[in-house]
């Protein structure tokens, strides 16, 4: 299963992976970033148990990795807004333009 691309303008994200194996690339859109323009991927779950914190305008998705399911926490700062949600999406294959 593959689930990106996306950003918060507002909200910072903080992904645990709990089970299984998950890849999640971050690319850095923020103009005023000294890592503006960045592309890095991070391995998370059994075989790496970090937390990964993505902070607001950074773009970034997941991917499943390995045969068995994967459970993903994440820790938002804040909360769902149904009526207007802070989630701006691309397409799921827009960072092949990266390789």
């Amino acid at each position: 299963m593959i689930r990106a691309w996306h950003h918060h303008r507002l909200q910072s994200d903080a992904f645990v992976c709990v089970r299984g194996m998950i890849e999640v690339p971050l690319y850095d859109a923020r103009d005023d970033s000294r890592t503006r323009g960045e592309l890095q991927e991070f391995f998370l779950g059994d075989q790496h148990r970090i937390m990964l914190f993505i902070p607001p305008g950074v773009m970034h998705g997941y991917k499943v990795i390995g045969s068995e399911p994967a459970y993903l926490l994440n820790f938002p700062t804040e909360p769902y807004n149904r009526a207007k949600p802070d989630e701006y999406r691309l397409p799921y294959d827009w960072a092949i333009k990266f390789h």
